[in-house]
């Protein structure tokens, strides 16, 4: 029966490579602030108030919405015009905090990956 090989250097390096990314990855979370999912709106709509009113002559009023989904139905929240930037800021911190965590674990599905290689199972 022939023995089995020793881990090479190279796996051995890869896998402190990755653990090393990884590691700094995670250190990347603790900068993430306030977070909200979905994305902002525009949706134009008429009051119906007055025959008056600038909307009944088709310049429809503007207002900003949260939209998300909850178990494949789209909700909306109104987002008042004074917390319009702060929620745009929110929506992109989500954003980019998901791609994150998308690379930490593909990362960490590398490392577990090379482990097994390491130890001689397949992948």
């Amino acid at each position: 029966m022939k023995a089995k090989p020793k881990p090479t250097y190279r796996l051995d390096r890869n896998i402190r490579w990755l653990t090393r990314r990884r590691d700094g990855l995670l250190k990347c979370l603790r900068v993430f602030g306030p977070v909200v999912s979905g994305s902002l709106v525009l949706i134009a709509r008429t009051c119906g108030n007055s025959a008056h009113c600038r909307c009944s002559r088709g310049e429809k009023h503007v207002s900003t919405y949260l939209s998300y989904a909850v178990r494949g139905k789209t909700k909306m929240v109104y987002v008042p015009v004074d917390l319009e930037k702060e929620v745009r800021a929110w929506s992109a911190q989500y954003k980019a905090l998901k791609e994150l965590i998308g690379q930490l674990c593909e990362l960490q599905r590398a490392i577990i990956r090379r482990h097994a290689q390491e130890r001689g199972r397949r992948p």
